[in-house]
């Protein structure tokens, strides 16, 4: 709708908030030529699924404090190279796993939630605290551990046109 719009293009212009991404999102990625251990691979061997849900929710009606929270669910089967198999900070924007080294979880499949509290203090400052979970999936196609995370961080707007910031999390 026409005012869902609006409230899109106000909430994304803000300088604590996010780039617009999809909703949701199933891939199919191509595996490396070669595995690991130097052996060819078919090319049609593994398939990978992922799915990125995600929401916004304004606490004021200017845009100054929000509560956001989104997922990742990221499932792989067949022959997968171990470069491809889903990790902490392996998705599109290595946004996954605040609070944790990137690649600290692998395996053939990963859930992800976080949900984050968002205070605007200046047009270009502004800060955060976030808590999330992962699971990764074991051998056994099950998630048998949950991985909890948590911390604080800071906004600093770095561009205004392009809405990019710096952002530096502790947690």
């Amino acid at each position: 709708s026409a005012a869902s719009d609006v409230y899109k293009r106000q909430l994304w212009g803000h300088s604590i908030g996010p780039l617009k991404l999809p909703l949701g999102r199933p891939t199919k990625r191509e595996p490396c030529a070669k595995t690991l251990t130097g052996k060819k691979q078919n090319r049609n061997s593994f398939q990978s699924s992922k799915l990125i849900m995600y929401i916004f929710l304004p606490l004021k009606k200017n845009n100054t404090m929000i509560l956001g929270f989104w997922g990742l669910a990221n499932i792989t089967w067949g022959d997968v190279p171990y470069s491809n198999l889903p990790r902490i900070g392996g998705d599109d924007w290595y946004a996954s796993g605040r609070g944790y080294t990137a690649g600290r979880f692998i395996g053939p499949g990963l859930a992800y939630l976080e949900a984050e509290y968002r205070i605007n203090i200046k047009n270009w400052f502004g800060l955060t605290t976030f808590i999330n979970v992962t699971s990764v999936m074991e051998e056994n196609r099950s998630f048998k551990y949950v991985n909890p995370a948590g911390g604080i961080g800071f906004r600093i707007k770095a561009l205004k046109k392009s809405r990019a910031n710096i952002c530096l999390d502790y947690g």
